[in-house]
């Protein structure tokens, strides 16, 4: 009974490599010959009929290969290859091959091929076999002989509809040598046989046709292969710098003038360029954008899931340039070396900011991220009902989803709510920053009260101009202290100025002026501006603290404890006697009045009630009264940072903290380190995308679609990621998108 042979070992000689024969027959020009007259002329041996002498048999075009299997063998990827499934016949390939290269079915002498035995009598396998039936194959692992007709088409997957297939000349092998030419005959007359030699003859006669057009399509690919990379890091450039890429023309942008520069000196992509289709038009665009968009979010997003598993959200709106609003998406992993990383994961216009719309958009986006909620771990937002709502708020609702993903109220943001709600308390300090606010407003509305600050020492050339004036901004950060320091330091300029612009400007323009000279060269709005500058400097300091990328929540809470401490030491009787001081000599030194006691208030009739037993407490001097002020100021920032920075969340990372250092059976791995390291604690990431945001899209680019919108935002904030993609790569996908390019730019 033969063996039944497994079809992936059919073509299991593996032939010699394309690249040694050709080694071999550059060293040795003689042996070549000699190899491809072995190769074309085979020996038979003596046949059963007494002939001694050999034959010399000439191979017919009806028994080499195909083209496939020569390309698979030498390892061509243009050639697809196919599992090895029941009817798809795998099979190695052939290492027997005529001189022109194409493989020939395995025919060795009649002695080399086992023999059949019966009871009475020995049959062989004879050698004349070979010419009536040239497809016949032997194959050594099953010692039997196959159809190579029929598992060449097999292989090529070009018999797949042939009816009655005969497993032994595919599979088993054939070597009953008593009914060999019954079966032979039967087998080339059958169907399958027919159907796999039509089906080849067909398949040859195709690449015929195609090899005679190979090497003008080759050259014009690969043309077009270099005008498509030149094309897309065109495109690169543009999206990393964040230029705008079409003009009011799209002839006219910057995409098609530098294109056109870059062609000067590249004569192919000019003839590429004046084609009808030349690849650059504003959908070509938007597809390798996104191509490109989608390649770098794609990374980040196999490092969270790779290095970290386990992330926090940062989430922040604003409204563009059209009014849509926009909601910043970020995310917060640790990579192997435990280092934090915030990434922004892309831009999302939505038509609702409500809590439960906000949250079904994060879990839309983790979804179409592939990023599993079960791993997330934190939420970072600003301090909005919509956001931190205890019930209704955006982050009530993922805590429905997952619990374990911590709220934390942006650090940053809360720094400047304390500065905010601090100043209130004390009238002197508020009146001062409103003023203040107000002086910014007149020199950045008003140029010819800026060209006349500036230019108030044209005359000595010894005395340097003043600095700008800035004027407070309610959305910006760390805008406060550099605003009162430009008033303080320039403060005789700016008296001077608005003095002579309340005499010679317009009478709008002047009567502001004279309103804020007679504001701001009072003693109380100067005491306000010296006793302001230490506070906020102190406030701010904790801000900027907070605005790393690599800030922890551990590191939040030890920065506002020593916040804390620092304003504990402005409430000094000390400090602020020195502050009074400097406001009284600088007042001094203008001639101003001196810093004036309040009048004291009238204490209501209804309160006295005429008995005279109500009193009101009087300060002995305007220090002292000032002073008192100056302290609940200190006080009310203080207790709001104590107030934000003890929330349930963070007492409940403070516990789970504390236990994990102090806990004896708890180990200090990977895994007990990550969720506290991928805990927000700021979500200035995404309040940074926001000013990417105002760069790209302006009045002039209004009209930009979201989705174009998304994938400059990611290019241009990812510039160091898209700068590591590789042009062949994005090229590749985009080939890939659809079967015409693939005839235009072929393969890489």
């Amino acid at each position: 009974m033969p063996r039944r042979m497994d079809i992936r070992n059919y073509f299991s000689r593996p032939g010699p490599s394309t690249s040694q024969t050709k080694s071999t027959n550059a060293a040795n020009p003689s042996s070549t010959q000699t190899e491809e007259r072995q190769e074309t002329e085979i020996s038979t041996p003596p046949l059963d009929i007494g002939l001694q002498e050999k034959q010399k048999v000439t191979l017919s075009s009806a028994q080499v290969l195909s083209k496939e299997l020569v390309s698979l063998a030498a390892g061509d990827t243009d050639v697809p290859s196919y599992s090895c499934t029941a009817n798809n016949i795998p099979g190695p390939v052939l290492n027997h091959r005529h001189k022109s290269g194409e493989e020939v079915p395995h025919q060795p002498p009649a002695s080399c091929i086992p023999v059949q035995k019966l009871k009475n009598k020995t049959l062989i396998f004879q050698s004349s076999w070979y010419n009536e039936f040239p497809w016949l194959h032997f194959h050594e692992s099953i010692g039997g002989v196959l159809c190579h007709t029929c598992v060449r088409a097999s292989h090529q997957r070009l018999s797949d509809f042939a009816r009655c297939a005969e497993d032994v000349f595919l599979k088993s092998g054939f070597s009953n040598w008593k009914k060999a030419i019954q079966k032979f005959r039967s087998h080339e007359k059958s169907a399958a046989h027919k159907l796999s030699v039509e089906n080849l003859k067909f398949h040859k006669h195709q690449e015929g046709i195609s090899s005679q057009l190979s090497s003008q399509l080759l050259h014009d690919q690969h043309q077009s292969r270099a005008a498509l990379i030149k094309i897309i890091t065109t495109l690169k450039y543009l999206a990393e710098q964040g230029l705008a890429i079409r003009g009011h023309e799209t002839s006219e942008g910057n995409f098609a003038k530098l294109l056109q520069l870059r062609a000067e000196d590249d004569k192919k992509l000019k003839v590429w360029l004046s084609n009808k289709v030349s690849y650059t038009s504003v959908p070509i665009q938007n597809e390798i954008l996104k191509t490109m968009a989608n390649a770098v979010v794609r990374e980040i997003c196999n490092d969270v899931n790779q290095m970290s598993t386990q992330f926090g959200l940062i989430t922040d709106g604003t409204q563009d340039i059209q009014g849509n609003e926009q909601e910043a998406v970020c995310v917060q992993y640790v990579d192997d070396k435990l280092n934090v990383h915030e990434e922004l994961l892309g831009l999302y216009q939505v038509s609702a900011t409500t809590g439960v719309f906000l949250s079904k958009m994060l879990q839309d986006t983790l979804i179409s991220l592939q990023l599993p909620i079960q791993h997330l771990r934190a939420q970072t937002y600003d301090g909005a009902s919509n956001m931190s709502g205890k019930y209704k708020g955006c982050q009530a609702e993922i805590k429905k989803v997952q619990p374990l993903a911590l709220y934390v109220h942006c650090g940053a943001h809360v720094t400047h709510l304390i500065i905010s709600k601090a100043i209130p308390n004390s009238l002197f300090i508020k009146n001062a920053l409103d003023n203040l606010q107000e002086l910014g407003t007149l020199y950045r509305s008003s140029g010819k009260f800026k060209h006349m600050y500036l230019n108030i020492h044209t005359d000595d050339l010894n005395t340097p101009s003043p600095t700008s004036l800035k004027p407070i901004c309610p959305t910006r950060w760390l805008t406060r202290y550099a605003a009162v320091k430009a008033v303080l330091d320039n403060y005789p300029d700016v008296l001077a100025a608005l003095q002579e612009a309340a005499k010679e400007l317009g009478s709008t323009t002047a009567s502001r002026a004279a309103g804020l000279y007679k504001c701001l060269s009072s003693g109380e709005c100067l005491l306000g501006l010296y006793g302001s500058l230490p506070l906020i400097q102190c406030l701010e300091n904790f801000n900027k603290s907070l605005q790393g990328s690599k800030v922890t929540v551990s590191g939040m809470l030890e920065a506002a404890e020593v916040t804390i401490k620092s304003l504990q030491s402005l409430r000094c009787e000390h400090k602020f006697k020195r502050l009074f001081e400097e406001a009284e000599q600088k007042l001094h030194l203008r001639d101003l009045d001196a810093i004036p006691l309040p009048r004291k208030k009238k204490i209501p009739k209804r309160l006295d009630q005429g008995l005279g037993f109500a009193s009101n407490y009087c300060h002995d001097s305007a220090e002292e009264f000032y002073r008192v002020e100056f302290f609940s100021v200190i006080n009310a920032a203080i207790l709001n940072i104590k107030e934000y920075f003890t929330s349930a969340d963070l007492t409940e990372y403070q516990d789970l903290s504390y236990g994990t250092r102090s806990s004896p059976n708890v180990s200090s791995g990977r895994s007990i380190v990550t969720p506290f390291t991928c805990l927000p604690a700021i979500s200035c990431t995404a309040e940074r995308s926001f000013s990417a945001l105002r760069r790209l899209k302006t009045w002039l680019r209004s009209s930009m679609s979201q989705q174009r919108l998304n994938h400059l935002m990611i290019c241009h904030v990812h510039r160091d990621r898209l700068a590591t993609l590789s042009p062949q790569a994005i090229a590749e996908e985009f080939i890939r998108a659809e079967d015409k390019r693939r005839t235009i730019f072929g393969r890489f």
